[in-house]
């Protein structure tokens, strides 16, 4: 099965929050999904570039099965459905955000809290991000869209990586905020949808606090 792999930059959080492009990667070619405003700008994603991309995922990526996020559960797929005032187009995004799959969860439900991509990467592979969200803001504010692009890009490779990393070794090394290292034992959860996902319960040590909430990534989805 040849996964999507994919990302989305933003101008911060919700609710005033914008999607200001996106990445994907399939069969190991990389494409941005932006708005252009102009022959050197861009804008914000409208609804037909977003619906171009959804159509996407769903051929290409079977529904949303073959999908793949990093905390795209609660994040990406949120804003995407949040930037369109189209309602089909919303349950379209919700219907996507429930099958793909989240890596973020993966790890979650292993390890029982909450995991940076930065750190996986560190241990896993031996490389990292080139920069921040906060940095992808900033790259859209100055209007540094070649940049913009190149940084969402390396995220997604990574993601790629570290996915098929997974699916090899059924496990992935994480490096704390203090340097500490940990084995993230992922089995065959790889093969499971956000939406199962989050209706498990996380791995918890005695020492944890109540962590039973960290898995409902989907709260903002309609019943």
């Amino acid at each position: 099965m040849s996964h999507i792999f994919f990302d989305a930059e933003t101008t911060g959080f919700l609710p005033d929050g914008r999607v200001t492009c996106l990445v994907t990667n399939h069969k190991d070619r990389s494409k941005v999904w932006a708005t252009r405003n102009g022959d050197d700008a861009y804008a914000l994603m409208d609804d037909a570039c977003i619906a171009e991309l959804v159509t996407f995922m769903e051929t290409e990526g079977d529904g949303g099965r073959a999908v793949v996020s990093y905390n795209g559960s609660s994040f990406d797929f949120q804003m995407l459905c949040n930037q369109t005032a189209d309602a089909a187009l919303k349950r379209r995004i919700e219907t996507l955000a429930r099958n793909h799959i989240d890596l973020h969860l993966v790890c979650i439900r292993a390890r029982g809290h909450r995991m940076k991509m930065d750190g996986l990467a560190k241990a896993s592979l031996g490389t990292q991000k080139t920069g921040t969200g906060a940095n992808a803001v900033a790259l859209w504010k100055a209007k540094e869209y070649a940049k913009l692009f190149e940084y969402c890009t390396n995220d997604v490779l990574i993601l790629r990586d570290l996915f098929n990393l997974a699916l090899c070794d059924k496990a992935l090394q994480f490096e704390s905020s203090k340097g500490n290292l940990f084995t993230v034992n992922v089995g065959d959860t790889l093969g499971m949808t956000a939406d199962e996902l989050s209706k498990c319960t996380p791995h918890k040590e005695s020492w944890m606090k109540d962590n039973s909430n960290l898995m409902r990534v989907l709260s903002w989805l309609p019943e």
